[in-house]
């Protein structure tokens, strides 16, 4: 899929690196934050 070959192009970038980190780090946020006040 062409999803999935920009995903492999991206993270073979520093961008693509920086950008996964921002992701994970969203998501990591987003969950604490539910199982605090929800």
């Amino acid at each position: 899929m062409v999803a999935e070959n920009l995903v492999l192009w991206a993270r073979s970038e520093p961008l693509g690196y920086a950008v996964n980190l921002l992701q994970a780090g969203a998501e990591w946020w987003n969950t604490g934050i539910l199982e605090c006040w929800v």
